[in-house]
């Protein structure tokens, strides 16, 4: 009995160093005036030059602060995703996104890391004949997918808020101050943004450019909706 004390005793103590060496990374995550951010969704991304992309996701808490284990070393790109409180996804938006770099298992200490806040953009479908609604059973019935094109080249789909038989609402958060453009893309429909010429949304479809400059308080888009060829 002595002998298996003694041996599962080592056996700690053995275990005790690698547990320590664990690389691990923590921080804080904060809005524009530097307060906390309450639960941020985080995900850490590491810089790579190739390769498939691996997202290691942080565990946040109630004052803004997260920490992340069994990293490498190396630098990543912070990653929050709070659209639904008014941040943008830096990683999504901006060609520059916040870093961290994790070095002996460890990052700087107090690394604080900003997230934006963005601006709401809505969208609102016109559709008075009812284009958008299938005409009986169809195996493929129209569509349109509409989203927002960043800075960086990514392509965001906006989100479907409500539906009628007339029309449709669709929002989304993006940033402020940066070139952006809204298209639309779906089924051989006609489609028209903000009064622009129609075209054919199963071709090159609709497009706009957006841009929203820091201290207005949002904008509203308009998308004309017509039968093919129309």
């Amino acid at each position: 009995t002595k002998h298996i004390i003694h041996a599962l005793c080592c056996a700690a103590l053995t275990l005790i160093p690698l547990a320590q060496a664990q690389p691990s990374a923590s921080g804080r995550i904060v809005d524009d005036d530097g307060k906390p951010v309450s639960n941020p969704f985080i995900f850490l991304l590491a810089q790579q030059q190739s390769g498939p992309a691996n997202p290691q996701k942080a565990d946040s808490r109630a004052d803004g602060s997260w920490s992340a284990t069994t990293l490498a070393d190396g630098v990543y790109q912070v990653c929050v995703h709070m659209p639904e409180k008014g941040y943008i996804n830096a990683c999504q938006w901006l060609k520059t996104p916040p870093t961290v770099t994790v070095k002996n298992g460890q990052v700087p200490a107090n690394a604080d890391i900003p997230v934006q806040t963005g601006v709401m953009v809505s969208l609102h479908v016109n559709d008075p004949g009812g284009n958008l609604q299938p005409k009986g059973p169809v195996v493929h019935p129209p569509f349109l997918l509409i989203g927002v094109w960043s800075e960086k080249g990514l392509f965001q789909p906006m989100t479907l808020t409500a539906a009628s038989i007339t029309g449709r609402d669709y929002n989304i958060t993006v940033p402020y101050d940066s070139n952006l453009k809204v298209t639309a893309n779906g089924t051989a429909l006609g489609v028209a943004l903000e009064k622009g010429a129609a075209a054919d949304a199963s071709k090159a479809g609709a497009s706009t450019p957006l841009r929203v400059t820091k201290g207005n308080s949002g904008k509203v888009l308009t998308l004309d909706v017509t039968a093919a060829g129309k």
